[in-house]
């Protein structure tokens, strides 16, 4: 994304379970970028760990 022009705030957060990292739109609002990485990751709404049930 940095190649493409994309401005980020700051570097990639890593912490237990997630990776985070700001981005600002053209209008200059910040997006936040946020990751899992972990397979026990509950998605809100979802009914399994794995998100499989709808």
């Amino acid at each position: 994304m940095r190649s493409a022009g994309c401005h980020f705030r700051n570097e990639i957060i890593r912490g237990f379970g997630f990776k985070q990292i700001l981005l600002e739109d053209p209008s200059g609002n910040l997006v936040e970028l946020f990751e899992p990485n972990t397979p026990q990751y509950r998605a809100p709404g979802s009914s399994s760990a794995t998100g499989d049930e709808r």
